[in-house]
């Protein structure tokens, strides 16, 4: 039997990164992380969405004569952490369902698609009622060709779960997020929520009209799995490309609508109700209604770095409270990168963050709460606070790169790190052992020449988007990769191993809601995960790495002992012990976002791996 060391490239891509965020389950936080192709897209998304939202706010409050205020920032004198208090900048108010009383309408142009109010409301002519189960689908052969974002086609999928796909049905029971919306098939979201069709009773239920002229799906008192509740909508598609939605008696608070062309790419968050007409756009739109708010990790990013300098390559914010990550427990947002030969191109959104374009990835770690005290102690069977932690961390370098099979093809096939068994079995012997040789040479901490061949299995039968567990034993066949063969097929690394950066800048930060200041004991929990990722990276990459997460101060920055409120900080403004105060004359202020024109080629470079 060989056993072989953890890459994290091989993990993350079994999670999948590249596919949906699964639901978190305890123990064995089966599925933790949360990365996804298109975390910066959302991430942007969300943030201009709530940009727009506090705009309006503002203009209200300034009717009423209310004052406006900015999120809070102070840094602890010896923790080296960033505390934020925020005043509804950075974790908005919910965002509850608003569309009974005005729907939207869909209308093609060219490649792209148009949205406009819909007043039509729920039809009665519903058609016949279909047998359809929970995470269940329907294929419908339709009477007319149908154009959706160019491409036309002759059948649509009934989902269960509010929505129709084109080219593949889409109805597992993972978790409804933006992000599965966003990089599945293309789809119309007419309420993209977790339905149980099956436990309808009398007349309520998925109906189906299908005439020459139209089509028509109508979810009547449908209710959420697991509840009582009832919802009733209906979509009609007609042969010009034409979508029409309506509503009424909608008891989900929660959902997703809105259409996507499939894929990971550009979005367009919108306020449905209020932010209607949209001209022509080959973006997915959609409005995500949320009875829980999302942390706005752009406005955090720009809050940190308005007291820390900017020279930090990584930023890991914890939330102080509880925090809804689609069921995940913490994800990794690409925010730069110029390193070659680790499967990214060059691309950078650092302005975003509000860095001048030092800072490479934000980390969110999600509530404070659902992790130990202790780093090392576990947070279920398979892993512990500092793995969960190093895990995201890495994914600035990890789990992009493909490789030239023997057929000269380049390959995603990485599946797993696996023990091979005499009987032509395989079976999991661990889910971290620190990070492996292929990926220190990604890191830039080995040299090629440094890195053994190493092996996944096929033909496993296991489904791919099951977390990593240990003691599975199953039947597969043995792959042998080289990192000749990833070389081939991504370029050398550049920088080299020689030149490469060895210490990495590492800012820690901790946001309280508004009006819950973080506590002291709050803020020391996160110091002990802050110093023991330092050493833990050191440990788990042989000496060769190091972490610094020591805070260098704006001049300006409000510096208080641990549980002191930002409003009210300890007097002097000192900076941080043992650090020199900032150069005079150094900016605080960020940068503005640019218009959003702008992004979808930046993502369009950030995505380019998964179209290769």
């Amino acid at each position: 039997m060989k056993r072989i060391a953890l890459s994290l490239l091989a993990l993350t891509l079994s999670l999948p990164l590249a596919g949906a965020a699964k639901t978190v389950r305890q123990p064995g936080i089966e599925g933790f992380c949360g990365t996804r192709i298109s975390t910066a897209a959302m991430a942007y998304a969300r943030h201009k969405f709530n940009e727009r939202r506090r705009a309006l706010e503002r203009r209200d409050r300034l009717v009423v004569g209310e004052p406006t205020g900015a999120a809070a920032v102070r840094v602890t004198k010896s923790m080296h952490v960033a505390v934020i208090e925020d005043d509804g900048t950075i974790f908005p108010p919910p965002n509850l369902f608003d569309l009974e009383t005005v729907g939207v309408k869909f209308k093609k142009s060219r490649s792209g698609q148009r949205a406009k109010p819909f007043f039509g409301g729920v039809s009665p002519e519903r058609g016949n009622r279909i047998s359809i189960g929970d995470d269940d689908n329907r294929r419908i052969n339709l009477p007319f060709t149908f154009r959706f974002y160019g491409v036309r086609y002759e059948r649509v999928f009934l989902n269960s779960d509010g929505n129709l796909t084109f080219g593949s049905p889409e109805s597992s029971s993972l978790p409804r997020s933006l992000g599965r919306f966003l990089e599945g098939p293309p789809r119309i979201a007419v309420d993209f929520l977790d339905l149980d069709p099956s436990v309808t009773t009398g007349d309520a239920g998925v109906y189906l009209l299908k005439e020459p002229g139209r089509v028509r799906i109508t979810w009547l008192r449908v209710p959420e799995f697991g509840t009582s509740n009832s919802n009733t909508f209906q979509v009609t598609m007609y042969p010009g490309g034409l979508i029409t939605m309506g509503y009424e008696d909608m008891a989900a608070t929660d959902g997703i609508v809105g259409i996507s062309p499939g894929g990971p790419g550009a979005l367009a968050l919108l306020d449905l109700s209020e932010e209607l007409p949209v001209g022509r756009t080959s973006d997915a739109i959609a409005e995500q209604f949320r009875s829980v708010s999302e942390i706005d990790d752009m406005a955090a990013a720009a809050a940190v770095l308005s007291a820390v300098r900017d020279e930090y390559d990584h930023i890991v914010l914890f939330a102080d409270f509880t925090v809804d990550l689609d069921g995940a427990i913490a994800y990794h947002s690409p925010v730069s990168n110029d390193i070659r030969g680790i499967g990214r191109d060059d691309f950078n959104l650092a302005d975003l963050y509000g860095s001048d374009g030092r800072l490479e990835s934000f980390v969110q770690m999600g509530s404070l709460a659902q992790y130990p005290l202790l780093p090392d102690r576990n947070i279920g069977p398979e892993s512990t606070g500092i793995t969960i932690l190093a895990h995201e961390v890495g994914h600035r370098w990890l789990s992009f790169t493909t490789f030239v099979d023997e057929q000269g093809r380049r390959s995603d096939d990485l599946l797993g790190r696996q023990m091979a068994n005499g009987d032509g079995s395989f079976t999991t012997t661990a889910t971290w052992e620190g990070f492996s040789p292929l990926d220190q040479y990604l890191m830039g901490l080995r040299r090629a020449s440094q890195v053994p061949p190493f092996f996944y299995v096929t033909g496993s039968g296991l489904d791919p988007a099951a977390g990593p567990d240990t003691g599975v034993t199953f039947q597969g066949q043995r792959v042998d990769v080289t990192i000749d063969q990833i070389i081939a097929a991504e370029g050398p690394r550049v920088p080299s191993f020689r030149q490469a950066q060895k210490e990495i800048q590492v800012a820690f930060a901790l946001l309280g809601q508004e009006g819950q200041p973080p506590s002291a004991a709050s803020i020391e929990q996160v110091s002990e995960y802050r110093q023991r990722l330092e050493s833990f990276f050191n440990e788990e990459t042989g000496g060769r790495g190091s972490i610094d997460t020591f805070l260098r101060l704006r001049k300006n920055a409000v510096v208080a002992a641990p549980g002191a409120s930002a409003l009210a900080p300890a007097a002097g403004g000192e900076p941080a012990v043992g650090e020199a105060p900032a150069d005079a004359g150094e900016p605080t202020a960020t940068e503005p976002a640019p218009a959003p024109s702008e992004l979808p080629g930046r993502l369009d470079r950030l995505d380019e791996q998964t179209r290769r």
